[in-house]
């Protein structure tokens, strides 16, 4: 398992939060956006490395932070309304609010699907936010594909393997979407995410270890000087 990660760019809770705090591919939409954070961006990281790892490919790999808008996009659906409403940096990512049909003279060329989600104006009129760069059709993705849930794992190389049935996949595909939801204050918490069933295999084994550990102590402390 994973020990110690980089720790060049964390902070302290309690002390001076930096807008820089994370590699842009693990980057958590409420950094992008210039939001207060809290610890739930690690949690975010997390998601996106787990996945990484079982590709070999990050998985939001966006060269510019818009582009990584982009892919958290395509693949988790739209921003909460009061995160773009909040944010100053709005305006370097989103078109003003307008009525959920993508502000542009070919809106069949974009994807249908508002990129915030929808909210009433101070007119009274449904709208939403825009980005002023929509995900490609190649963005808008699906994370059971890119994992291989049905097919064996990516590109199906884990087919058949111990470990890789569709069911375990199911459970890992779960247990990310709840690390890589936008809203910090719904994304997973520790104790959920230690309490989910993906994780119930390697808790067991590591409070196993700990009794191992507690015995073998006991024993030598037993033993006569």
């Amino acid at each position: 398992g994973i020990r110690v990660i980089d720790f060049g760019s964390s902070c302290y809770e309690n002390r001076r939060l930096y807008r820089y705090i994370q590699s842009r591919f693990y980057r958590s939409p409420e950094v992008i956006l210039g939001l207060d954070y809290t610890t739930a961006i690690d949690r975010w990281s997390l998601g996106a490395m787990l996945v990484e790892l079982h590709t070999g490919i990050p998985l939001f790999d966006g060269r510019t932070e818009a582009q990584q808008l982009q892919r958290i996009v395509g693949l988790c659906g739209p921003i909460p309304a009061p995160m773009v409403s909040e944010s100053s940096k709005k305006a370097q990512f989103f078109h003003r609010p307008a009525t959920p049909q993508y502000p542009s003279a070919e809106p069949s060329d974009r994807a249908a699907i508002p990129h915030s989600e929808r909210f009433t104006s101070e007119d009274g009129e449904e709208v939403a936010w825009w980005l002023l760069t929509p995900p490609a059709p190649r963005h808008v993705r699906d994370l059971n594909v890119i994992l291989g849930t049905n097919a064996g794992g990516p590109d199906g190389r884990r087919a058949g393997q111990a470990g890789h049935e569709p069911e375990v996949y199911a459970e890992f595909v779960d247990f990310v979407k709840g690390l890589l939801i936008i809203d910090p204050v719904k994304r997973m918490s520790v104790d959920d995410a230690l309490a989910h069933p993906f994780m119930a295999p390697a808790v067991r084994q590591q409070m196993e270890r700990m009794e191992q550990v507690r015995e073998q102590r006991e024993q030598q402390q037993q033993q006569p000087q």
